[in-house]
């Protein structure tokens, strides 16, 4: 929600910089989501292979279990850093589709 009040706050400022500025933006989040997804499998794969291990002494088996609830919520962090990527990326689309519109509109309005 903080980030549809913000770009409806860009508003006032409609022109191809913006727009340009949106896509930049959009790429970033795109990027920084896909880097999250990759780290994400290979975090995965730890958190298994940590699970897995034989039984070990009643300090290794303590010291497992707080790697893997550490883990496990880093992971969560990770799932919910996704989706508010994923709702940025929709709501940066809108925008897009919104102020290139606005601008079709002036520069037809203009050739009257």
């Amino acid at each position: 929600k903080a980030m549809d009040g913000l770009l409806n706050i860009s508003d006032d400022f409609i022109n191809s910089d913006n727009l340009n500025d949106l896509y930049l933006s959009k790429s970033a989040i795109i990027s920084m989501y896909e880097t999250i997804s990759e780290c994400e499998k290979q975090i995965n794969a730890y958190y298994k292979s940590l699970k897995d291990m034989p039984r070990m002494s009643q300090q290794l088996i303590i010291a497992q279990k707080n790697v893997l609830n550490k883990l496990k919520l880093f992971l969560k962090d990770m799932e919910c850093t996704k989706i508010i990527s994923l709702n940025l990326i929709k709501t940066i689309n809108n925008k897009i589709d919104e102020i290139t519109s606005t601008i079709l509109n002036i520069d037809s309005s203009n050739q009257v």
